[in-house]
């Protein structure tokens, strides 16, 4: 058998251990971003920035 065919899934899987860590590692960056910036966050004021952009994506199709 081809060994490439037989390496294929673990580096596939450990491509995607790398992808899963950088979104993670992403979202702490955010978190820790926006509790610099904003550290008493307003509620009201965050879903109505989720709601406009809401809106805007939907009427950019």
């Amino acid at each position: 058998m081809d060994e490439r065919a037989q390496d294929d899934p673990e580096r596939r899987r450990a491509w995607a251990r790398e992808l899963v860590a950088g979104l993670t590692a992403a979202e702490d960056a955010d978190r820790a971003l926006a509790a610099v910036l904003d550290p008493e966050p307003d509620l009201q004021a965050e879903n109505d920035a989720r709601r406009a952009r809401a809106v805007h994506a939907a009427a950019m199709g």
